[in-house]
């Protein structure tokens, strides 16, 4: 059976100043005009744009907007990742030429994705809010599940998920008491859910 190599997300836990580094030095120049991936410079230009607003957020004061492009420019980094799988032809020296690394090196399949750990929560207002947590190397997206505090097992949503870390979340009802877990899923399947969390919903 053929297995699909994939990309390493680790850069997505790295810090903002290790990612920058990870983008600019390590990934962009061997991506930019890249003969085998036509058409990824239409991919790297919003990322270079987003990290100009982050900036340009950062320096306004503006850290609640600065955290919204950050994540922007995380899901747009696995945008970019997922353009290089599609049209890596499953080559492992031609997808890491890209400055990304394979987790498969020796076409054995991954690991299913540990239980999400350390999961907390940010409040946003409006009936927003986010859940983020912290995963391993074999998580490719994130899911999420919801009910109301004490709702009984049958109430439980899935509806939201996230190609990161970070799940969103809109529209929830002010003043409840909303209850959250999380799994990590990769290319062998998803983990548990994760511990819960409860969300006073503003």
């Amino acid at each position: 059976m053929l297995l699909v190599y994939s990309i390493n997300r680790g850069y997505l836990r790295e810090t903002r100043p290790e990612f920058h580094y990870f983008y600019f030095v390590r990934v962009r120049p061997r991506c930019y005009d890249n003969a085998h991936y036509v058409g990824i410079n239409a991919l790297l230009t919003p990322i270079d744009d987003l990290w100009d607003n982050y900036y340009e957020a950062h320096s306004d004061g503006n850290t609640a907007l600065a955290d919204e492009i950050y994540e922007n420019i995380q899901n747009a980094m696995v945008d970019l990742t997922n353009f290089i799988i599609l049209n890596g032809t499953n080559n492992k020296a031609r997808i890491e030429e890209t400055g990304f690394t394979c987790n498969k090196t020796d076409k054995v399949a991954e690991d299913v994705p540990e239980t999400p750990t350390n999961v907390r929560y940010m409040v946003l207002g409006e009936g927003n809010f986010f859940v983020r947590g912290r995963e391993d190397k074999n998580a490719h997206q994130t899911f999420a599940r919801t009910r109301l505090k004490g709702a009984p097992d049958t109430d439980w949503v899935e509806k939201e998920h996230s190609q990161n870390e970070t799940v969103h979340f809109s529209g929830y009802t002010h003043n409840t008491d909303v209850e959250v877990q999380i799994c990590a899923e990769g290319t062998a399947g998803r983990s548990n859910w994760s511990g819960s969390v409860f969300i006073p919903v503003d």
